[in-house]
């Protein structure tokens, strides 16, 4: 989704953001009332971003984003099933409770978490330009062990729906003020990266020209090239830091 820059004040801000508060009371209400004692649900990367830049007035100024990113942790996410329950109890939430039109779809990632196949439910609530991306998290028990894989860490931003909060490290809001980003160390084995590192790579060379285009610089990274399974695509390759 190519984002075009406007002010804070024009209609499509201003709807933009009553789309963004009525989802934040939606999940704020629906949320809570299915998490297991283990469990934790939170939006991270870049819907948590801009939210805590439209909040705070810092950083770059940039429309907006599609879809949230709800990372589902501990017992909710520890397997496909418990997952696909908690998704169930979201839906029935919303049709039955709430009285919404939605229409739901089901996919798997197979590179979003080494070795493990990550379920994600998207979830288009009729009326609101804001989708919901359930992202099921397994091996990961808390939403801050979720980010710390992140590549890019002006996206390691949490909300926390329960506690209405944001969460970061000193560095990342440094660097959103700043209008800059930093990019995760990766380390390739001897012979070079892999397929995983090769599809991984070329996903967040996509994000880094996504973040350079809302205005962030970046700080580390040096150009290399080299050629996928479909085509030739230039990449970075950063060094493990």
């Amino acid at each position: 989704m190519v984002m075009n820059r406007y002010t804070p004040d024009t209609p499509e801000m201003v709807e933009y953001q009553r789309n963004v508060g009525f989802i934040k009371l939606l999940l704020q209400r629906i949320i809570p009332k299915h998490l297991s004692e283990s469990g934790e649900v939170a939006v991270a990367g870049s819907a948590a971003l801009h939210w805590y830049q439209q909040q705070n007035g810092v950083g770059p100024t940039w429309s907006g984003v599609g879809d949230v990113d709800i990372f589902v942790c501990g017992h909710n996410g520890a397997d496909p099933l418990t997952f696909k329950s908690f998704v169930e109890k979201i839906k029935h939430a919303l049709t039955v409770t709430l009285h919404l039109s939605i229409k739901c779809k089901h996919h798997v990632n197979h590179y979003a978490i080494r070795n493990n196949a990550v379920h994600i439910y998207d979830i288009t609530v009729y009326g609101i330009q804001l989708d919901l991306s359930f992202i099921q998290s397994p091996d990961r028990p808390s939403i801050q062990e979720v980010v710390a894989d992140f590549d890019i860490d002006v996206c390691k931003v949490i909300w926390h729906i329960t506690a209405d909060r944001y969460s970061m490290s000193d560095i990342v809001r440094e660097h959103i003020t700043r209008c800059r980003a930093n990019l995760q160390g990766w380390m390739f084995l001897e012979g070079g990266p892999g397929t995983f590192d090769r599809l991984r790579l070329a996903m967040t060379m996509k994000r880094i020209m996504k973040y350079k285009q809302r205005g962030f610089t970046f700080l580390n990274g040096q150009g290399i090239s080299f050629d996928t399974d479909v085509a030739p695509v230039n990449i970075w390759y950063i060094p493990s830091v």
